[in-house]
């Protein structure tokens, strides 16, 4: 859905760019890049809702990351099905920040040596 909005988004000014036909006129010109939002809202927000929720619960079971960002992607999920009003989007980019966050100060494993020990 994502890439089908940002389609939208960018066909008029990529046919009046590189395209060298006649577009369809102003109503098309008008119409289709204000397309690209529902398919934003609508189709890529619930898609974020199934990924956050399975990365959520992920979270709390296995403990991989703090809960708390678990429980926040519960909460930001919820929000998430009101994506309509544009606000509650902050919540989707807060939850990847955090998560972010946590992944890189995260500890690594050590990497295993590729040279061979001492026989």
């Amino acid at each position: 859905m994502l890439m089908a909005s940002a389609a939208c988004f960018a066909s008029v000014a990529g046919d009046i760019t590189f395209g060298n036909e006649k577009f369809v006129g102003v109503d098309g010109a008008r119409f289709i890049p204000e397309l690209g939002y529902p398919l934003l809202i609508i189709g890529g927000m619930f898609a974020a809702i199934a990924m956050i929720d399975a990365a959520s619960i992920l979270i709390v079971r296995t403990k991989v990351l703090p809960t708390w960002i678990g429980y926040f992607g519960f909460v930001a999920a919820v929000a998430l099905l009101f994506a309509g009003f544009f606000l509650p989007m902050i919540f989707f980019v807060l939850w990847i920040v955090f998560v972010s966050v946590a992944m890189w100060r995260a500890p690594g494993e050590a990497a295993p040596s590729a040279a061979p020990g001492p026989a």
